[in-house]
């Protein structure tokens, strides 16, 4: 990762807190502290639920890599980036 950029490993809420903001609320003040230039995460091309939670971060896509391994239950690793000033 090039220097100045900061990652999200996992982003996660309990599954009866989910779909009340929380998950974007948590990246929002960590991103808030812009200790970073650009951020990046990454996940599964299965993961609907997450990339809606990126992107309404302000995430972008920029790369996907295909999964050599099919029983994975994905067929791609998706990262996303956010820029910020």
């Amino acid at each position: 990762m090039e220097a100045g950029t900061g990652s999200f490993d996992i982003v996660g809420t309990a599954p009866k807190f989910r779909g009340q903001g929380i998950g974007r609320l948590l990246m929002l003040e960590a991103i808030k502290d812009r200790s970073y230039g650009k951020y990046v995460i990454e996940t599964y091309d299965t993961n609907h639920s997450a990339i809606r939670l990126y992107e309404k971060v302000g995430f972008r896509e920029f790369k996907r890599v295909p999964e050599k391994n099919k029983r994975a239950g994905f067929d791609y690793a998706v990262y996303l980036g956010l820029e910020v000033d």
